[in-house]
């Protein structure tokens, strides 16, 4: 699940039976939303609520701002809940990106409630870096878990398996 698919992901994750979540009704958030990727402002941007756009150096291939400027904006505020992905699992959530790995810790280190969302062909695969343990997020949202694959996610607190 790419950065760009994350707001999406969660509307999607949201109709589906079995999915009520309150954190995944974007009509009850807080009014400012904190977002460092373009795809996500630009949904953010049609919506009622305040947009905080964290940027910093363009990473054109994931559509998102990295690097000291967008982290040094991150450092500055108090995040409520974060919502984040990974491309793949190995000791914690991965990413192919160092510097996107600096973005995410950021994120980690500054909010209260943290949420992974991820779709079961992440379990399988691993990129270059871990950004995070998964006793550090209090949800996971995907569409499944194999038996293998639960060993990759052991310690988030809460597992939601989004039926299809």
């Amino acid at each position: 699940m790419q950065s760009a698919n994350l707001l999406h992901s969660i509307f999607h994750f949201s109709r589906l039976p079995g999915v009520s979540h309150k954190f995944c009704d974007i009509s009850l958030w807080a009014t400012a939303i904190v977002t460092n990727s373009l795809a996500i402002a630009q949904i953010v941007s049609e919506t009622n609520h305040e947009l905080l756009f964290a940027g910093g150096k363009l990473q054109k291939q994931g559509k998102s701002f990295v690097g000291p400027f967008t982290t040094a904006i991150i450092d500055s505020i108090v995040i409520d809940t974060a919502f984040m992905s990974s491309d793949g699992f190995m000791d914690g959530p991965t990413t192919f990106s160092h510097e996107e790995m600096e973005v995410k810790k950021h994120v980690i280190n500054r909010s209260t409630q943290k949420i992974l969302l991820s779709d079961s062909s992440k379990f399988s695969k691993h990129s270059t870096y871990t950004f995070a343990k998964c006793s550090d997020y209090d949800y996971l949202i995907c569409d499944d878990i194999k038996n293998q694959d639960k060993k990759r996610i052991e310690g988030i607190k809460s597992i939601i398996i989004a039926e299809t």
